[in-house]
């Protein structure tokens, strides 16, 4: 649990600005562990050890503020134990602790690494490999207990569980504080890919953690979802459930995590030099040991009216800007971000289908579906815009080559990279804070906003690898109106209010149970008229009656929330004419709330066969069960001859059926039979009990009255 006190401080160290003096090359301490993330890449410690939520278990743990799908590399040579990737969801919130993603590296030497909060499908790796130090072996996100996208880092004691007790983990980088990261400093990663063989780890047990994702649904008139269970007459009850949810559209789920990066980097821009008379960038200001850039070479092609023309300028090890003739695009380097100089170029291009537009060596064509891109003779299709945004149709390739005439892979300091904006980038109503700067990483895009000015219309970030840089602005999302997070609801029929954005024309809808512990809901509506009520009723359930017209279509159903659990909801909508399915780029980012169910009470059950010392008919029968509560629909039963139903094996005198029932699907409804492979004892008083099943995070009830029996 992460106490409300230990939530505000790690927001506060969130919020935490700037950056200090960091020195890339300084002498390596004798730790056998290097930073998480690759060698010349900084990163910010957002928090330390024994800081805001790091208590107990966690107290030794590290967070890396690091943007949503940076890489993650290992900070020590080991084997792949647990890997879980399937996550989709997280918050501030403990309702999403369940969702988190992480990798788990066992070093052999009593040690396991956990590295957690990664993004959807963001293991690079698989349970049973072997890693070298300095192998990536994932993305970081914001999945699972998170307030924003970071790496959470803990060494701790190997063990067959992904979380255990956590130890110091001191990093080689760091040079004071006995190598431990200390919040709000920045440090440079000097962890290069091994060349050397990992030490394989020692066998530990294994194991891959599922996630349920929410099953699809059809179009029908009812909404329904049946668990289903497997429940063995053993002393402990086990069920496997899932759930098919069915409306008036249909639903296919979709992973998404989106989230605010926190990654810092402040640098000084130099002021503008005079444009040469050949059209080139400017260089650096203010005294003899400035910097500057040589003038750029002639582009092959003259520009269009839609593209400019590309810049190109020479930087040195003690920094430098490069802009465009009109300095709508601009990258200010800070010193130390190349070792000696280094050939830069900015590339503007146009992300909008276009007859035939040339800049540079980059040629954006229509295809006549998809526009394509060729940039220096590899072709490949644009980029769909991240989840949820539009891009913009300002974007920028930004290039780099050393002193020895060969491509850089990265920058030993953040570059800042400055873009202007134009209401076409931004969209119809769109305020600039909608507004972001995205870098383009196969095969995704990652947000590297730093700040936006929407008086000059520029947006900042910071990068320290070259690529493809794009505007993309958010698209307009739903606002929520209730229930309230994490209200207890009053009944098993929420009903999901909030308000459309202008021209919604669908909308998805998902009900999650805490841990994916039971059914979910996931639809898709496109009927304009339910569209606009900007609403959804969650079914009540049904069992079904002597009178069969009192459920719908004459049928039981709608077994969708069960009850004392906690559930996460969320909402997305989509301006576009033509039926989406829930991978289409083109949704809006999803708005996320919680509830949570009521508890239930045995009180309200009575027996409706084989009680009051009743004489059963076979060796095999069935006992049947009346709930006052119609919206209980999943119980569990247990049949004994011993009154008591003890199941230490120390102490137990009979042996205890334990079974769990799903009320809505047997025969009759709320009913349990003897299976024929079990059959009771001849001649032999029985008791049973029922009570209502509560799984996720909920607390189990007391049992009902127990009824009595006696077999023939």
């Amino acid at each position: 649990m992460m106490p409300r006190q230990a939530r505000i401080l790690l927001a506060g160290a969130l919020a935490l600005s700037g950056i200090v003096s960091v020195f890339p090359h300084a002498a390596l301490s004798a730790s056998p562990y290097r930073l998480p993330y690759p060698g010349g890449v900084t990163y910010r410690v957002s928090q330390g050890n024994g800081q805001g939520s790091h208590l107990g278990k966690m107290y030794y743990a590290i967070d890396f503020a690091m943007p949503s799908g940076s890489t993650i590399v290992a900070t020590r040579g080991g084997r792949v134990t647990m890997v879980k990737e399937n996550g989709t969801l997280g918050g501030c919130s403990s309702a999403y602790s369940s969702h988190g993603n992480y990798v788990v590296v066992n070093h052999g030497d009593g040690t396991q690494a956990l590295y957690l909060h990664l993004q959807y499908n963001g293991a690079l790796v698989k349970v049973g490999d072997t890693v070298a130090q300095g192998q990536p072996i994932a993305r970081s996100g914001a999945t699972g207990w998170a307030c924003g996208a970071h790496l959470h880092y803990q060494l701790e004691r190997a063990g067959s569980s992904w979380f255990t007790q956590s130890v110091p983990s001191p990093f080689a980088e760091v040079t004071i504080n006995g190598g431990i990261p200390v919040a709000g400093r920045s440090y440079t990663s000097e962890n290069y890919r091994a060349t050397a063989t990992a030490t394989p780890a020692a066998p530990t047990p294994t194991a891959t953690p599922t996630e349920t994702v929410p099953p699809p649904s059809t179009e029908t008139a009812t909404v329904t979802a049946t668990p289903t269970e497997t429940a063995p007459a053993t002393t402990t009850p086990t069920e496997t459930t899932t759930a098919t949810a069915t409306a008036t559209a249909t639903a296919t789920a979709t992973a998404t995590a989106t989230a605010t990066p926190t990654e810092t980097a402040t640098v000084t821009p130099a002021p503008s030099a005079p444009s040469s008379s050949s059209g080139g960038g400017g260089g650096g200001g203010g005294g003899g040991s400035s910097p500057s850039f040589a003038a750029p070479s002639p582009e092959p092609t003259a520009p269009t009216p839609d593209v400019q023309q590309a810049v190109r300028g020479t930087v040195a090890a003690t920094g430098g800007t490069l802009a465009t003739d009109d300095g709508s695009i601009q990258a200010v380097f800070p010193a130390g971000a190349v070792t000696e100089s280094a050939t830069v170029t900015l590339e503007p291009v146009l992300l909008a289908p276009a007859p035939s537009l040339d800049a540079a060596s980059v040629r954006l064509e229509d295809t006549g579906g998809a526009p394509r891109m060729t940039i220096q003779a590899a072709t490949f299709p644009a980029p769909a815009p991240p989840p949820g945004f539009r891009l913009g149709e300002t974007a920028v390739w930004l290039r780099a080559v050393d002193d020895q005439g060969q491509p850089m892979a990265g920058f030993l300091q953040p570059v800042t990279l400055s873009l202007r904006f134009t209401s076409d980038d931004l969209g119809a109503d769109q305020p600039p804070a909608s507004l972001t700067l995205q870098r383009w990483i196969g095969p995704a895009w990652q947000d590297i906003t730093q700040t936006r000015d929407p008086e000059a219309t520029t947006i900042r970030g910071t990068t320290t690898t070259p690529g493809l840089f794009a505007l993309a602005a958010e698209l307009p999302r739903p606002t929520l109106a209730g229930p309230q997070e994490g209200a207890v609801i009053a009944d098993f029929a929420p009903v999901l209010r909030w308000s459309n954005p202008p021209g919604a024309t669908q909308y998805q809808v998902q009900t999650m149970p805490y841990g994916d512990d039971g059914p979910a809901l996931n639809l898709i509506i496109g009927a304009l008229d339910l569209v606009r009520q900007a609403r959804f009723a969650v079914p009540v359930p049904c069992l079904s009656p002597a009178d069969p017209s009192a459920c719908p279509g004459g049928r039981s159903g709608n077994f969708i929330l069960l009850p004392d659990m906690g559930y996460v909801w969320r909402v997305r909508t989509a301006s576009i004419a033509a039926a989406l399915d829930g991978s289409d780029p083109r949704w809006s980012g999803w708005v996320t709330s919680s509830f949570r169910t009521p508890p239930p009470t045995s009180s309200t059950i009575t027996p409706l066969a084989l009680a009051g010392h009743s004489l059963a008919s076979s060796l095999t029968p069935t006992v049947r069960w009346a709930n006052a509560n119609t919206r209980i629909f999943y119980y569990e039963v247990q049949l004994s001859q011993d009154p008591a139903f003890e199941t230490d094996p120390a102490r137990a005198r009979a042996a205890v059926y334990w079974e769990l029932v799903h009320g809505g699907a047997s025969v009759p409804a709320n009913s349990y039979t003897v299976p024929a492979d079990r059959p009771l004892q001849s001649g032999t008083r029985y008791y049973w009990r029922v009570r209502p099943r509560v799984q996720g995070d909920g607390a189990p009830v007391a049992w009902s009255d127990t009824w009595d029996f006696s077999t023939p």
